[in-house]
């Protein structure tokens, strides 16, 4: 992929439920982990629920997704590129927590009064 990573969410929130994701952290480097969306118990029924953040867990233990110091850096799909988030906490175990993209961009776009937001990012898959 040329140039940088598009800026873009996935159409339903629900696709990034359990999909694999990569951070470059300042503290803690180059990470992944999948990512979770809230659900819910109705019925007997587990559902999935829309939410502004997203929790990502690293993929065994001893490892981490994000460490302190890594607020800010984009989350993002390892093959694409594709910018989902950006990571906004983290715990001591080593659980991050991003919002998604679009949120971000609406929220700006909302208080700057612009129609359009453009980051280039650059994008060297690894």
């Amino acid at each position: 992929m040329n140039g940088g990573p598009a800026l873009a969410a996935p159409p339903d929130f629900t696709t990034l439920h359990g999909e694999r994701i990569f951070l470059r952290g300042f503290r803690s480097g180059l990470s992944w982990g999948s990512a979770f969306i809230k659900t819910d118990l109705l019925n007997g029924t587990v559902r999935q629920i829309a939410t502004v953040e997203y929790c990502v867990t690293a993929p065994g233990s001893g490892t981490v997704f994000a460490a302190p110091g890594d607020s800010g850096s984009l989350v993002y799909h390892p093959a694409t590129g594709v910018v989902r988030g950006m990571l906004f906490a983290g715990t001591f175990d080593g659980v991050g927590y991003f919002t998604r993209i679009d949120y971000l961009f609406d929220d700006i776009k909302a208080k700057a009064r612009v129609a359009d937001i453009r980051l280039y990012v650059e994008y060297s898959p690894e």
